[in-house]
């Protein structure tokens, strides 16, 4: 068994079609922490840029985490064996970072705080852009969500796509009714992610229009190496979801998937 995701994993995800079939233009991935769901998804963007001289947009929340993302995008390339070296330049007042291989631009990080200014400088962005990837949907404690984010992220997606069909992938680690994308992605019954999951617990593929959703388990190697490194956390709520593989972190939602298993048991 494949200890960490890997490309095949993010094909899957890409290759699906929305409830309408039709190619969506949202993808959401998710799965338990420390599965690899950023580092493939940075290589799939990376093969892209290469391969088939595509760009992507890294998206942020806030205009300070910028440079931290722009940094750990090229942290895990910086010291193989490419032929032209990785850098990051700021652009537009330090509103974009843009990552370069050699002289080229491959890719930018800019944030939903910006939105406003985004749309003022698309020219900047929109050149060959074929992905963007926002990671860390769901935000966890010392951060929070932007007023309006997902009318942010919208007016961001057309500004940089204009009338070009736009692809946009989510990473998360968890899903929450408190997550605005959750809440604003629905099926043709106007239900959301949350309440779909609601009603199946235990669903692996969710569609909606123009949206499509894949939950992945972590492996079991990975969540034993959690256990046992997470000993003396080991009666946390936190603990206890990692180790069931658990992702739903809406009380409800939990409690209905771990009844499940008890009954297995």
């Amino acid at each position: 068994m494949k200890v960490h995701f890997d490309l095949d994993d993010l094909n899957k995800i890409l290759h699906l079609r929305d409830e309408e079939g039709k190619r969506p233009n949202i993808f959401i991935w998710a799965s338990g922490r420390n599965g690899g769901k950023t580092t493939t998804v940075y290589n799939f963007l990376l093969e892209d840029a290469l391969k088939n001289n595509h760009k992507f947009i890294i998206i942020t929340r806030q205009k300070n985490l910028l440079n931290g993302a722009a940094n750990d995008f090229i942290v895990g390339y910086k010291y193989k064996d490419y032929e032209e070296p990785f850098s990051v330049a700021n652009v537009a007042d330090g509103q974009v970072k843009q990552i370069l291989y050699g002289d080229e631009v491959i890719g930018s990080v800019i944030s939903l705080s910006s939105s406003n200014n985004i749309k003022r400088m698309s020219k900047l962005l929109e050149d060959k852009l074929e992905w963007v990837f926002f990671d860390e949907l769901i935000v966890e404690e010392g951060s929070s969500y932007v007023t309006g984010e997902m009318t942010k992220l919208q007016s961001i997606l057309q500004s940089v796509f204009r009338m070009k069909h736009y692809n946009v992938i989510f990473a998360t680690n968890l899903v929450s009714s408190l997550c605005p994308a959750f809440s604003t992605f629905v099926n043709k019954n106007g239900q959301n992610i949350t309440e779909i999951l609601e009603m199946n617990v235990e669903a692996k593929t969710l569609r909606g229009i123009g949206w499509v959703m894949k939950i992945d388990t972590i492996s079991d190697e990975i969540v034993e190496t959690l256990s046992e490194n997470n000993r003396a956390f080991a009666a946390s709520r936190y603990t206890r979801m990692s180790k069931a593989n658990q992702f739903m972190d809406d009380r409800s939602l939990i409690d209905k998937s771990l009844k499940k298993e008890k009954k297995l048991e």
